[in-house]
């Protein structure tokens, strides 16, 4: 893996920067939540404590009774008495159903709503029923058909009963007898009766006052015997009362009353007796600054969630949830609630007056409010863990840049300091990151030494042939003097056989010397050269033409057409055609052939001498143009006079020097037939001067 690409994998551990703020936040927003809770505890306790020192607030009925209950709802504007449904609908009020007896036909039951405004009770009835019968005006009953019976309870215990009757569909009268069993119609109470496709519709509309102690329904399908019935109550007996929200209630809730708190008191068959506040927060301040969208919703994550659900809110008025269960067993408790706005912590308390239940303090707060104390914190968190991870990224991203390109300059300057073949090649005096302190710099310094070193050794390689020639001849000189002195002695034919062999020896030791000292010269006359422009396939035609009068071997010269001239050194390029040909010859058969091949590739001459004969050692093909190397002694030459005289190996060396010289280089492979050896020369175009 690239080293950018592993600091950039480093830089992502800045990312726990938010992630740590993310924490930290969590943790303060689960104390300011507990701190809610603690504050919402003592506000419901304080609430309850007042609601239980006034009992009478909670009307005369406090118990719990196992007969239903009709709940009616506060509406904004008075209904219409018409019998229709259609107001009541407008106002989405739910409706409470309710069935006959077990011991009475299926088919008999009844859905019921409940309204109240101001001192108005409205009351619309849905009768499903098989068959009407209505009331026959003759009899002497207060109702011989289908009716309703309408209980109201008083101050001192005792109740009456209202019977509510028609011959036909329209008006509804009620009527009650007095104390003296005479019938007497209560003008109060007004109603509409509608016949419909399976049954029939009631509206009623009584003063609220009639409930106050009191009060009961009941649905009768047939005679006066009630043998089928559906109600709150059994006739001549009040059983329950009808349940709304009550005003002493919610003026005594409003003294409590706080911006994003609910308080609601229910009684101890859930209904709800009063409402005040919502648990919503206030963002009508628009001064305030307000958190973004996004900054809510992760702070939202942020916070720790509970998994309960808040229960739906019922719409006939029932209140329901484990904690309320609670705390009607006496129980306090508290716990949040996920929300679409956040959280909703939620406090339930009983209410309790001399060891009596009378009901329960719910009382409620949302999150949202911790979100404004704690939003703009949170933003400036977000942003500052933002702007530092951005930054560090890009610094992270920017140092792992400006590093990989110092090491990539070192990497390429090191690798151009050496040519493909071995050779230290003419450095530029300044070196990538020489003089930084850092350990990049350190190792250019050590590099740079390094091939200080390298080159030091290099020259004295180059230059050890001329130094050992000059120093050989001396004593090369003594031995061939003691050998002349030892001719004119009188030796035996054996000794005069060593003498031979020795004076052999010092011959062939002369020439290597004279050839070592022939190659320095060609060296340094390399580096003196000077330049012309000239056509390098002229000069190939007639070298060719020489070689032809030289060698035995047929000669054959491929030119493509193209344009050749060339700036460069023409006795170099002599010299170096020389040294391929009698390389090429020593090595070719007398029957082989040797190619001469020139040809143009872009902005590059291609010279190329090829023979037949033996293929190159692999590993000598690295090494073939090195100084004092020599692949004669594992090929067998075809060349008797070239066999019998020293190598040193400097030929195809100073072949090399001469195609640095011009820019170019040369290489040494078997042919891709393996019937002989190719020598190809690259030459670059010189721009001419």
């Amino acid at each position: 893996m690239k080293l950018r690409k592993q600091l950039v994998l480093l830089s992502l551990l800045s990312l726990s920067l938010p992630w740590a703020g993310c924490q930290y936040v969590k943790e303060v927003g689960s104390a300011l939540q507990q701190g809610q809770l603690a504050a919402l505890d003592a506000t419901a306790n304080a609430v309850a404590a007042r609601l239980a020192a006034e009992p009478e607030l909670f009307g005369r009925d406090r118990g719990r009774t196992n007969t239903p209950t009709l709940y009616a709802h506060t509406v904004e504007q008075p209904l219409i008495v018409d019998g229709y449904i259609d107001d009541w609908r407008s106002l989405k009020l739910p409706s409470q159903k309710f069935s006959a007896a077990m011991n009475s036909s299926s088919q008999f039951s009844a859905s019921i709503r409940a309204a109240k405004f101001l001192d108005q009770l409205y009351v619309f009835i849905e009768v499903q029923t098989p068959h009407i019968d209505y009331h026959h005006p003759a009899s002497d009953q207060l109702a011989s058909g289908d009716h309703l019976l309408l209980s109201r309870g008083y101050a001192d215990g005792s109740s009456i009963d209202y019977t509510l009757a028609t011959s036909a569909p329209g008006s509804l009268l009620a009527h009650y007898r007095d104390v003296h069993g005479q019938a007497q119609r209560e003008h109060h109470i007004e109603g509409v009766w509608h016949e419909q496709e399976h049954g029939y519709t009631v509206e009623l509309q009584l003063p609220l006052a009639f409930s106050t102690y009191g009060f009961g329904l009941q649905i009768v399908s047939g005679n006066g015997n009630s043998n089928r019935h559906i109600g709150t109550h059994h006739s001549q007996h009040l059983a329950a009362t009808l349940t709304y929200s009550l005003g002493p209630i919610e003026k005594a809730l409003q003294v409590f009353e706080q911006p994003s708190l609910q308080l609601e008191v229910i009684n101890p068959e859930h209904w709800s007796l009063a409402r005040t506040g919502s648990p919503q927060a206030d963002n009508t301040d628009i001064n305030s600054a307000q958190p973004s969208w996004l900054t809510l919703q992760i702070y939202r994550l942020a916070l720790a969630q509970s998994n309960e659900t808040l229960p739906p809110s019922n719409l006939l008025g029932r209140v329901e949830g484990d904690d309320i269960n609670l705390a009607l067993m006496g129980s306090s408790n508290h716990r949040w609630y996920p929300s679409a706005t956040g959280q909703i912590g939620r406090s339930s308390v009983a209410i309790i007056h001399d060891q009596q239940l009378l009901g329960v303090l719910i009382a409620e707060q949302s999150s949202e409010h911790l979100l404004k104390l704690t939003g703009n914190a949170f933003t400036r968190l977000m942003q500052y863990s933002f702007v530092t991870t951005v930054l560090v990224s890009l610094t992270l991203l920017f140092y792992a840049s400006w590093l990989s390109w110092r090491i990539r300059r070192l990497g390429h300057a090191a690798a151009m300091a050496v040519s493909d073949d071995g050779q230290l090649v003419q450095r530029q005096d300044h070196w990538p990151s020489f003089g930084a302190t850092d350990e990049i710099g350190e190792l250019s310094r050590n590099y740079h030494e390094l091939l200080q070193r390298l080159e030091g050794h290099t020259h004295y390689l180059k230059t050890l042939a001329n130094k050992l020639s000059h120093e050989l001849r001396t004593p090369l000189a003594v031995v061939r003097s003691s050998l002349d002195n030892l001719e004119h002695e009188s030796l035996g034919d054996k000794a005069c056989t060593f003498l031979l062999r020795a004076r052999d020896g010092s011959e062939r030791l002369s020439k290597l010397i004279s050839a070592m000292s022939a190659a320095s010269r060609v060296e340094n006359s390399i580096q003196s050269a000077g330049r012309e422009v000239f056509d390098l396939a002229a000069l190939l035609r007639q070298l060719i033409a020489a070689y032809s009068d030289v060698y035995p071997q047929p000669l054959q010269l491929n030119i493509a057409p193209a344009d050749y001239a060339f700036n460069g050194a023409p006795e170099l390029l002599v010299q170096l055609l020389d040294k391929l040909s009698d390389n090429a010859s020593d090595f070719c058969p007398p029957e082989g052939n040797i190619e001469y091949r020139l040809q143009r590739r872009g902005d590059n001459i291609l010279l190329s001498v090829s023979n037949d004969g033996p293929l190159l050692p692999d590993k000598m093909r690295e090494q073939l143009f090195d100084s004092l190397v020599s692949v004669r002694g594992n090929i067998s030459s075809h060349n008797k006079n070239s066999a019998s005289s020293p190598h040193m190996g400097l030929g195809l060396n100073i072949v090399r020097l001469i195609a640095l010289f011009h820019g170019g280089r040369v290489q040494a492979q078997n042919r891709q037939d393996e019937s002989g050896v190719i020598f190809c020369i690259e030459l670059p175009v010189q721009r001419t001067k």
